[in-house]
């Protein structure tokens, strides 16, 4: 099972929101989640072509960025990857 991973920086002014988000619906889903600071894990941001926060990933697909969903989207876009086999 992939992980929910929520890129994020000190400055952004939607990453509160959307931490708290992920963490209602991975726990909602039984899912893992976690935070990465994108100074640090800029390599990793490369690598799935994204340079803004906050972003939503789910295994290698970069569910949201620059934009903070609500949860019955969020939901929504995660089922599609669990569906789809790219978790």
């Amino acid at each position: 099972m992939s992980i929910l991973q929520l890129y994020t920086m000190t400055d952004c002014p939607n990453c509160p929101r959307a931490k708290q988000l992920c963490q209602e619906v991975a726990q909602e889903l039984k899912m893992k989640f976690e935070v990465k600071d994108m100074q640090e894990h800029m390599v990793d941001a490369c690598q799935l072509n994204f340079m803004t926060v906050p972003t939503i990933v789910l295994g290698d697909s970069v569910l949201f960025k620059s934009h903070v969903p609500d949860k019955n989207e969020l939901i929504t876009e995660i089922k599609k990857q669990k569906e789809s086999g790219n978790e």
